[in-house]
């Protein structure tokens, strides 16, 4: 383990190193390649590499390189030092002759000439060295003649030694060369041409030996070359890596130096035919399984495009068939990679249409299920719709967990409640619109609690708002009980219902008396006012009538309790404003008598009953122009009492209510009208009715699908139930979404938009029938 985790390690740092080795491969820059050169040699042991591994072969062009630039390198370092050493031995004058002599054979020996003027100073030098010997030998020896003839001797001999010990390193030079490119014939030839000149010479024997050890050496690689190529003609057919192996390893040896391009030749020829007719068996071994998956890959092709409408047995029995051809395949010797390759892909493609069949023959089961149960009538119980609930569940359970429609058969499911509400409610919902507002209190205050309860136990019902809506105008019928209980109770007080007036000629207006008695003259009598009585005598002769009548505004009263008994849900508006008009002559000539102050009074208090009894708040302001004035009015004569006859200053302000009472009649035609509206559209809304008649479909990639069993034939929207967004109050609470129609020739045209954004797999679709 551990020698394991040290290769790993090191393989990790040599793929680091490679990073910084192609950059300067690439800049051709041996100074930044240096370093990681040094840390791959370094590193390369540990990691135990096989040559042929991607991380050597890739890396191979860039190590090439390091490794001629550091031969360069090296070869020039030592270049300079001697350059260096040359300069020295010039710098100083006491460097002897033989010195400098050994320092030009070097220099011959690298084969590079010295710069210049460094070349001409050394070979100076030399010849200076040589020619003041020769003058020492000469001032000892002989004359100045005699001295003249050696010097001049003496320079052709060191001339021709010169030459010799140049020619010389060339020869040997060559044959080195010779010899490491494995011309070893070539280079025995020419060391006989020189062999009598130079065979003393330590520097010429060597040469002549390291032709020798070529000799042997090359006899054994070729008997070593013999011997691995017959193995590698021995390696088996099917056994590829081994004859690589055994390939590369006879390649290694080839090119061992010294390098012999006949062995070469040799082995480039021999490789080639083995691989060429290892290469003709192998290809014959292929067509042969190459035509058996030819086979098996049609049946697999005609079992994907078939396995739908084939039965299960039908299916199971070409499966297994293919299956066992397969694994027949697999098993055979000699297999190629790419074949194999196909195996397995055949079996992963027979697996899939496995389960695809299974998948199939699951999702039919499934959508006969979701087909049978999810038309429901709107007239079937909540229950109704347990039977496509019970399927959904079926079918979760029963898919490949896999499958993509578990997960969305499962959040259908949870939406089941929404849908069981919608039929709770219209079951709970009156199809009379005279039921659905009842006018007796017992009835309304009965439907309000059942209307609470729908709202409590129906929270996911996407006819919430049409339940709360209900709610709140059975509220306000509510209201309006009590606003015209409280208008009755107006109707029945004394000042309108139980009071008798006398005229006398004296007085523009009548006396209010609660009693009905006859007067007599000189009888007393006591007329009422707002706040109290007073007893008064009059003339007899000053009354035009001393049989009391009724006050006018009790035949008022009765013509506006009559009106009242007509109220119902969906003619408030034009109740209140019959009221108006019966109080403001429009239809009650007689009520002329009726006091214009009393006028006044009733006027507001009908103004107040219909703003109370309005289903629609923020209409009031349509009673503005018709209350405003009557209210500042009001306001302004609240202490004026109207049942005084002798006060003068009630005259004006009877002319200022009677302008009102014309402005209040031209206003009341428009503004009762639309307060009835809430009702009237309620009304049709609660007789809709919803019914399930299909679901969303979609078949994995495909688009999504409306799915109806039994297509109604007439034009309708089809409704999808989804919650609500960002509904953090009413979490649950779902609403209806248009997400196709069917056309008045029965066809069914998706929303795709809508569609498409409120899918889910099994989520119920609904259509509405209306009361138009």
């Amino acid at each position: 383990m551990r020698r394991e985790a040290v290769r790993s390690a090191a393989r990790q740092e040599l793929q680091e190193i490679e990073r910084e080795l192609h950059r300067a491969h690439s800049a051709m820059d041996y100074q930044k390649g240096r370093v990681p050169y040094e840390q791959w040699q370094k590193t390369l042991p540990a990691a135990e590499l096989p040559s042929d591994d991607p991380l050597i072969t890739s890396n191979l062009a860039a190590l090439a390189w390091c490794e001629l630039e550091r031969g360069l390198e090296s070869g020039e370092t030592v270049w300079q030092n001697h350059i260096h050493t040359v300069e020295l031995a010039l710098d100083s004058p006491r460097t002897e002759q033989l010195t400098l002599a050994r320092l030009v054979e070097q220099t011959e020996r690298m084969g590079r000439g010295l710069p210049d003027p460094l070349g001409t100073h050394l070979r100076d030098r030399l010849h200076g060295l040589q020619v003041q010997r020769g003058r020492r030998r000469i001032l000892i020896g002989a004359t100045a003649s005699t001295g003249v003839i050696a010097i001049v001797a003496i320079v052709v001999m060191i001339i021709q030694w010169s030459n010799e010990v140049s020619q010389r390193h060339q020869i040997t030079k060559r044959l080195h060369e010779m010899t490491e490119r494995g011309e070893i014939e070539q280079a025995t030839e020419l060391a006989k041409q020189f062999d009598a000149r130079w065979q003393h010479m330590p520097e010429w024997l060597d040469a002549k030996a390291s032709i020798v050890t070529a000799q042997k050496a090359l006899a054994d690689r070729e008997r070593r070359y013999e011997a691995l190529m017959s193995q590698a003609e021995a390696v088996s057919d099917i056994d590829e890596k081994g004859f690589e192996r055994s390939i590369r390893e006879t390649e290694d040896h080839v090119n061992k130096p010294p390098i012999s391009d006949d062995l070469k030749q040799r082995f480039d020829q021999g490789w080639r035919m083995l691989s060429a007719e290892r290469q003709k068996r192998k290809n014959k071994l292929e067509e042969s399984l190459t035509s058996r998956m030819a086979v098996q890959e049609s049946e697999i092709n005609t079992l994907e495009t078939m396995f739908m409408e084939m039965e299960l047995a039908e299916f199971t029995a070409m499966r297994d068939r293919i299956q066992g051809a397969l694994n027949v395949l697999a098993d055979s010797p000699g297999l190629p990679k790419n074949l194999a390759d196909s195996v397995k892909f055949h079996r992963s493609r027979l697996d899939d249409i496995d389960r695809k069949n299974s998948k199939a023959i699951r999702r039919k089961q499934l959508f006969a299920e979701l087909s049978k149960h999810s038309r429901v009538p709107h007239n079937s119980p909540a229950p109704g719709v347990d039977g496509y609930i019970t399927s959904l569940a079926k079918g979760a359970e029963t898919l490949i967990k896999s499958d993509t429609l578990v997960e969305e058969l499962q959040k259908s499911s949870q939406e089941a409640p929404a849908w069981k509400a919608v039929y709770a409610v219209q079951q709970g919902l009156p199809s009379d619109p005279a039921l659905m507002f009842p006018v007796d209190p017992q009835k309304l205050a009965l439907r309000k609690k059942e209307i609470a309860g729908l709202i409590e136990r129906n929270q996911m019902c996407p006819l919430q708002d049409v339940l709360k809506t209900y709610s709140a105008l059975l509220k306000t019928l509510e209201e309006r009980q009590n606003a015209v209980e409280t208008f009755r109770k107006y109707l029945a007080t004394e000042e309108m219902n139980g009071l008798f007036v006398v005229y006398t000629t004296t007085t523009l207006r009548p006396y209010y008396l609660n009693e009905s008695a006859e007067l007599k003259s000189g009888s007393f009598f006591r007329w009422c006012r707002r706040n109290e009585s007073s007893q008064v005598r009059l003339s007899f002769s000053r009354l035009k009538n001393s049989k009391p009548e009724d006050a006018p505004q009790k035949q008022l009263a009765e013509k506006l309790r009559a009106i009242l008994k007509e109220i119902a849900y969906d003619n408030w508006g034009d109740i209140c404003r019959r009221l108006v008009e019966t109080t403001l002559e429009e239809r009650n000539p007689s009520a002329s008598d009726v006091d214009p102050i009393l006028k006044l009074e009733i006027l507001t208090r009908i103004n107040d009953m219909a703003v109370k009894g309005n289903s629609d708040w923020n209409s009031q302001k349509l009673f503005q122009d018709f209350a405003e004035p009557l209210q500042a009015a009001r306001i302004k004569y609240a202490n004026a009492d109207w049942a005084d006859p002798e006060d003068k200053n009630l005259e004006k302000y009877r002319d200022t209510v009677s302008g009102l009472e014309r402005d209040s009649k031209v206003n009341s035609a428009n503004v009762f009208t639309k307060s009835q509206a809430p009702f009237t559209d309620l009304a049709k809304k609660l007789q809709d009715r919803y019914e399930a008649i299909g679901f969303m479909w979609k078949l994995d990639e495909e688009a999504p699908q409306i799915q109806i069993p039994l297509n109604p034939g007439k034009p309708c929207q089809i409704l999808a139930s989804v919650p609500l967004e960002n509904a953090t109050e009413t979490a649950n609470r779902h609403r209806f979404e248009i997400v196709g129609d069917i056309n008045s020739k029965g066809q069914i045209e998706p929303k795709q938009d809508s569609l498409s954004k409120y899918f889910r797999a099994g989520r119920l679709l609904f259509v509405k029938t209306s009361i138009d």
